[in-house]
């Protein structure tokens, strides 16, 4: 009789384990909110906004109390780079323009695009890691949402090696190449 309970106890703890494996969080607080779906006077420049990642969600919170839950399967794309400064700009988002941000910042930026459908509704944020979260932040978005990231050949170097990645052309080459 008391095997069956020793084992029982075994199980229910080694359930319980798994079950707590899969409620795993990752957070920053070091992140830059550049333009998207939400309206906002937080200064692009300012860091301190939060981004919360688990299994299931993605969850955005601004300094100013505005957020966003994204369902992770609701993701449709995930940038990087100037291909995400590219891409949320022809989406007809409001973005901090590069050459401002540039002025203000002498290391790389690090944009982090993401475009998301959910309920019907189209969305995009615009964000921008820290030089030490932003390769945590693209390899965990990449594993919940199984969407790889669209990269530029310039900005590949700069996504980590284990994260699966799209390389697209950038316009200025498509262009000179219909030339010649």
């Amino acid at each position: 009789m008391w095997a069956i309970r020793i084992c029982t106890a075994v199980l229910l703890l080694s359930f319980t384990g798994l079950a707590q494996q899969s409620d795993w969080d990752a957070s920053w607080d070091k992140i830059r909110y550049n333009g998207g779906s939400l309206q906002t006077s937080v200064d692009p420049t300012d860091w301190g906004n939060r981004l919360l990642i688990n299994s299931e969600r993605i969850t955005f919170s601004l300094k100013d109390g505005q957020g966003l839950v994204i369902p992770a399967h609701d993701v449709t794309a995930l940038t990087y780079g100037q291909e995400a400064h590219r891409r949320m700009g022809t989406l007809g988002v409001i973005v901090a323009p590069v050459g401002l941000l540039k002025l203000l910042h002498k290391s790389r930026l690090h944009f982090i695009g993401m475009e998301f459908t959910s309920h019907g509704q189209k969305g995009e944020i615009l964000l921008q890691g820290d030089k030490d979260n932003y390769e945590a932040i693209l390899n965990t978005l990449v594993k919940i949402t199984n969407v790889p990231v669209s990269v530029s050949e310039k900005d590949r170097e700069f996504v980590p090696a284990s994260a699966k990645t799209v390389i697209v052309n950038e316009p200025e080459q498509e262009v000179s190449k219909a030339r010649k």
